[in-house]
């Protein structure tokens, strides 16, 4: 293998880390206090395949609040799109 292929695997694999710890990250506020913040969560995780997404998105579906809820429907149609 060449060089070349070798440095893209490597920046592919840091890629991939990064994106699951910005995901984390993200994911520490799917019980926050307050409702915008878990309404604009879930629709920014709509634009993130990932398995983590999805199931803190199935999570949002049951939010007490009908906003919160209704986004993480939403994000879960759209994401089932990009998978």
């Amino acid at each position: 293998m060449r060089s070349r292929d070798l440095r893209l695997r490597g920046a592919n694999a840091q890629t991939r880390s990064r994106l699951a710890e910005g995901i984390a990250r993200l994911l520490t506020f799917v019980n926050a206090n307050d409702w915008m913040l878990r309404k604009r969560l879930a629709e920014a995780l709509g634009n993130l395949p990932d398995s983590q997404t999805q199931a803190a998105l199935n999570y949002l579906q049951q939010d007490s609040h009908p906003l919160v809820a209704e986004a993480a429907k939403h994000s879960l149609q759209k994401l089932t799109k990009l998978l």
